[in-house]
């Protein structure tokens, strides 16, 4: 059985990773949420609807050091 991936999305997330610094101030972590649940909703419809949909990928700089 052949499975393929038909979308792929990008969340941002406060950090926990405290050598780059933590999760930084409370405001920015609030706004970084609330901006993530409303990308959430839109992903779970489009999910709903099935879409297929290419692999946001994210900053240069990350496809480099973790790809």
């Amino acid at each position: 059985m052949d499975l393929l991936l038909a979308a792929g999305f990008e969340i941002v997330m406060p950090s926990n990773y405290i050598p780059w610094g933590g999760p930084g101030p409370e405001a920015s972590r609030r706004q970084r949420i609330g901006v993530a649940r409303e990308k959430i909703a839109k992903i779970a419809a489009m999910v709903v609807r099935r879409e297929q949909l290419p692999v946001e990928k994210g900053p240069l700089w990350q496809n480099i050091l973790f790809s």
